[in-house]
């Protein structure tokens, strides 16, 4: 057994009950949110705030629904963005409606969506990934596509997209890989015993996601979980100074180092 799983084995207990993951209610900043729909041109956003007032959840994005499948994509990705400023207490300035609003004008942006979600359809993951980051100066390195969406927010577009189409598919779907999950990552294998990195962020690389999306369904399917009920507990526990992860991952690694 792994070090990772025997961690994650130990703290099962303290694992929430799924319903509390996908119901938990993220604020929406409606005002901001308004500020980026006049900035993009963008009438989708206006109309998921009058759906969504004050607040959204994960069920709220999972079971979007319209007759036109482009709306129905699109209105995914704005809620993912709008979740995700949510769940990260992102404090709001010009850079961050300037970000937002020219990802939603970017050019052929639902083609992406919908290439992404066909990528997803046939379990293509690391595909449906590199449709947001582009090739750097070495092939071997990928960069960010659209300025100010990182990987910690395209994956919760990938994440959605993909809960979203399948509903309650078995499929192996994304997950979200943000700062937080990193840092418990991190945790986990015992490097941060050893060293503290500067930032903890994903870096963007469609083989190492694929990777962490493979590996986080296995350890679901060995703790009998949902693979999104383990991601939850990583991000809210690299959040609290006294940790019971931190806890059990010292524990587990303290004796490997001097």
């Amino acid at each position: 057994m792994s070090i990772p799983l025997t961690i994650l084995t130990a703290v099962k207990p303290y694992f929430p009950e799924r319903g509390l993951v996908l119901d938990y209610p993220v604020p929406i900043n409606g005002t901001e949110w308004e500020r980026v729909g006049e900035r993009a041109g963008d009438l989708e956003v206006a109309k998921v705030l009058d759906s969504f007032p004050g607040k959204i959840t994960r069920n709220d994005i999972v079971g979007l629904r319209h007759e036109d499948s482009g709306v129905r994509r699109r209105r995914v990705a704005i809620t993912s963005l709008m979740w995700g400023y949510g769940i990260t207490g992102a404090r709001w300035k010009e850079r961050w409606v300037s970000a937002v609003s020219g990802f939603l004008r970017s050019s052929g942006l639902n083609d992406v969506l919908a290439c992404c979600e066909e990528h997803l359809g046939r379990g293509e993951v690391a595909e449906a990934y590199k449709l947001f980051t582009n090739a750097g100066e070495d092939a071997r390195i990928e960069v960010e596509k659209y300025y100010g969406i990182g990987a910690a927010f395209f994956t919760k577009i990938l994440y959605f997209l993909a809960r979203n189409a399948q509903q309650d598919s078995s499929a192996r779907y994304p997950l979200i890989l943000d700062t937080r999950v990193s840092m418990a990552l991190s945790w986990m294998t015992g490097y941060r015993l050893l060293a503290r990195p500067a930032s903890y962020r994903p870096r963007p690389d469609s083989g190492a996601y694929a990777r962490y999306v493979e590996r986080m369904h296995a350890w679901a399917g060995e703790l009998d979980v949902a693979a999104e009920v383990i991601e939850y507990y990583l991000w809210a526990e690299a959040r609290e100074s006294a940790s019971q992860l931190w806890a059990e991952c010292e524990k587990q690694h303290g004796g490997d180092f001097p």
